[in-house]
């Protein structure tokens, strides 16, 4: 098991605290429209544009978007699956493989205490 490396995809881009807000303040004003997302969080192409779209309907916090998140997350277990892991992810700071194990099987996890350890040297 191994730590997490940056993305270092050439389309990826960081999306730090201010640019969700102003993603979250964009869709409030109809562009691309939280209707959008939540048409793609239900029935996007693939499960990285599904788990993408609740997670931007996540961050605006509006009540309508709830049942959405909920539906989604208990009938698409790729999304599912996907979510706990990005969330394992951030939490952990492990490889993505491990955290896709531990997102499957939370017993799998490694322990925190020599992890800790090693990142601490």
């Amino acid at each position: 098991m191994s730590h997490r490396q940056d993305i270092t995809h050439p389309r990826a881009m960081p999306a730090h605290h201010k640019t969700c807000a102003e993603l979250a303040r964009s869709i409030d004003t109809g562009d691309p429209g939280a209707e959008h997302l939540r048409g793609w969080a239900r029935v996007g192409t693939t499960a990285t544009l599904r788990t993408n779209a609740i997670a931007v309907l996540s961050k605006r916090a509006h009540r309508d978007d709830v049942p959405v998140i909920i539906e989604v997350l208990e009938e698409d277990e790729k999304v599912r699956v996907l979510s706990l892991a990005s969330e394992v992810s951030k939490l952990m700071q492990h490889d993505w493989r491990t955290c896709l194990r531990v997102a499957k099987d939370p017993s799998t996890a490694p322990e925190p205490t020599p992890q800790a350890c090693q990142g601490a040297g």
